[in-house]
């Protein structure tokens, strides 16, 4: 994982508004950015690697059955329903990361083997899509101290 730029908060909604647009529709993401940002205040932007991609811990997910205690991203991508479905092809963007579970979501109260992990909290599906495409780089926005975990 490379760190480029340190981020306030501000900055970082701003990023997540213009590359999301759906916090109008549906406040669960930007709940869970100001869950993040009330446990740590410390946001970074990073490109992951492919490899360090794989790594990152993946909550509950109905849609593609991941369980309660997680899966890492090469976990999930043998899962059937991930197998089988068809990804868009995504524009380049960011996936929002922590270095800690979200402490008032549902689906991170069973998250198990999570510790040293970046854990994802928004754009599940751009990352398994590039993920799936074995993509180099991946941006990301880490909430908590991306200089410490989740190398």
């Amino acid at each position: 994982m490379t760190i480029l730029n340190k981020l306030t908060f501000e900055e970082v909604q701003q990023i997540f508004r213009s590359e999301n647009g759906k916090s109008a529709r549906d406040p669960f993401p930007e709940d869970r950015l100001s869950e993040a940002q009330a446990q740590s205040g410390e946001w970074y932007e990073c490109v992951l690697s492919i490899a360090d991609a794989l790594e990152v811990k993946l909550p509950w997910n109905k849609e593609f059955d991941i369980p309660k205690s997680g899966l890492t991203v090469a976990e999930a991508l043998s899962l059937p329903k991930v197998l089988g479905w068809q990804a868009p092809n995504y524009l380049d963007s960011h996936v929002f990361l922590s270095v800690f579970p979200i402490v008032g979501a549902v689906e991170y109260r069973e998250i198990r083997e999570s510790e040293g992990r970046l854990i994802h909290f928004d754009g599940l599906h751009r990352l398994l899509a590039w993920a799936k495409l074995g993509k180099s780089e991946i941006r990301a926005i880490v909430a908590g101290n991306a200089c410490d975990r989740g190398k």
